[in-house]
């Protein structure tokens, strides 16, 4: 197996006994309508770091399809190599691909949908796609671009199910400047879009099958209905497509999906995402570790403080991608980022904060864009999603997190090694050492200071301080908007603004 496709419980591979103890939900804590939209049982669940791993796996289960392939995306290209490193037929642009896996299969159809904007705003080449390109030309490959949301807002979902029986969901999309692999080189010649070179980026996804997969299923299908107006009729089949050179990462875990969705027409606003990230971090004890791509939300920031100022607070760790892709970024979501850290810093009394940004070197310094969405609090959940922390996430755009987590030993062990992977991973070195120095310093933040040494490392972001109060970026409530932008919305901003 190579040994980016992650697979914490290696040492786990649970018989019967082991599998049962897994499944001692946290019942109290999840409660779909509320917090989240189904809580679903998974057979198995695993969880890929970096675009390699990612890649190999869908492209592996898309191979294992029978019936059906639906992909929702924020951005989308044909021209995307899933396999960059190899060479010949191996190497196939995932349009070329997924032609020919129609082709060999007749009973095989494949729906894309992704974000109209994306022929703008990403990498998309496929537009306009009633001139025709050769790969989606085929009759069973259905190809939309997603404009059922209000003015403004985004298809922001990176989901595949496959045969309704498997679910990919978290950061990443099937396009250009997602593929690394988890040595994240500050060159590497496979990191190439058709125009230029990219740098390293850092991303994280879910896989899971099970009545979690066929909740993503139904999930797919609305979305799919809303836009094009048809229905995908739910799918039997025997054969699991699950990736076999893929280790689970757990065994019979309930899976908690929560979603974000603006009101627009005949879909109704839903906001579980930002309830079930509030009570996730509330419920924090002994660490909470962050993985984000934007910073933005004081809400967040607030239940991030009351934590630090308390004496028996958890340890705090953000790592937060610093590498912008335009002016617009760099005012509107890093200044407010910078914004809240200092608030977050003045609250630090007991130095249990880190705010830091993984680098690949140092001389000259090459940061890792990170672009996961991961959550971890007390080795006891675990969020990986599509949605960052500002506010467009939390109702203006849609969205689709995956939340596990219970209190069993099992559950805790591998989201806690999960954890010391993605710090090893950041600072270079193993996940064996990164438990041998918290075991030893009885920190996470302790090991950190301890193993941050080499050329791969984390680079704690420089002191923002402001005097007297700390304000937002002018303007940056009409870019990352918490909700619909409609008449209303625009004349308070007008009134705070100018009245």
């Amino acid at each position: 197996m190579p040994p980016q496709i992650f697979n914490v419980m290696r040492l786990l591979q649970c018989d019967a006994t082991n599998t049962a103890v897994a499944t001692k939900a946290a019942d109290n804590f999840f409660e779909p309508g509320t917090n989240c939209w189904r809580y679903e049982n998974a057979q198995r669940f695993a969880v890929l770091v970096d675009g390699e791993a990612f890649f190999s796996a869908a492209r592996a289960a898309m191979r294992r399809a029978e019936h059906r392939i639906v992909i929702l995306a924020w951005d989308f290209d044909s021209a995307t190599y899933l396999r960059p490193h190899r060479t010949g037929s191996r190497r196939l642009p995932i349009g070329e691909f997924l032609h020919d896996l129609v082709e060999d299969r007749p009973n095989l159809e494949i729906f894309i949908l992704v974000w109209w904007g994306s022929v703008f705003y990403g990498a998309n080449r496929d537009f306009p796609i009633s001139f025709g390109t050769e790969w989606w030309s085929h009759p069973r490959i259905h190809f939309r671009l997603d404009d059922h949301h209000p003015i403004g807002a985004c298809h922001h979902q990176k989901v595949i199910v496959i045969d309704d029986k498997l679910a990919f969901s978290g950061g990443m999309d099937l396009t250009q400047g997602r593929w690394d692999s988890a040595r994240h080189k500050p060159e590497n010649r496979h990191r190439h879009e058709p125009d230029a070179p990219y740098g390293p980026v850092h991303d994280v996804q879910s896989l899971f099958d099970g009545n979690a997969a066929r909740a993503m299923a139904d999930l797919v299908a609305e979305r799919w209905r809303l836009v094009s107006g048809t229905t995908l009729e739910p799918i039997v089949t025997c054969n699991s497509p699950w990736p076999l050179r893929v280790l689970p990462t757990l065994h019979n875990i309930q899976v908690a999906i929560a979603r974000s969705q603006p009101p627009y027409g005949e879909q109704p606003e839903v906001r579980e995402v930002e309830v079930i990230n509030l009570e996730v971090l509330r419920a924090a004890k002994s660490l909470i570790y962050i993985e984000q791509q934007y910073y933005t939300i004081p809400a967040i920031n607030e239940i991030l403080c009351e934590h630090l100022e308390r004496d028996d607070g958890p340890e705090i760790i953000i790592v937060m991608n610093d590498v912008s892709s335009g002016w617009i970024e760099q005012k509107a979501m890093f200044g407010n980022r910078d914004s809240l850290f200092t608030l977050l810093r003045r609250a630090d009394r007991f130095g249990r904060l880190r705010t830091v940004t993984p680098v690949c070197q140092l001389n000259p310094l090459v940061k890792i864009k990170v672009h996961s969405k991961v959550t971890i609090v007390d080795d006891r959940y675990l969020r990986i999603g599509s949605s960052n922390f500002n506010h467009r996430s939390l109702g203006f755009d849609t969205e689709c997190d995956i939340i596990v987590g219970d209190d069993s030993r099992i559950t805790q062990q591998a989201i806690g090694t999960f954890c010391h992977r993605l710090l090893a991973e950041h600072m270079g070195t193993r996940t064996r050492r990164v438990v041998r120095a918290i075991r030893r310093h009885g920190s996470v933040i302790r090991a950190i200071d301890a193993l941050n040494v080499g050329k791969r490392r984390l680079v704690e972001f420089p002191a923002a301080e402001f005097d007297g109060e700390v304000a937002f970026t002018p303007g940056s409530a009409l870019i990352d908007p918490p909700r619909t932008i409609d008449f209303k919305y625009l004349w308070n901003w007008f009134l705070s603004n100018f009245g």
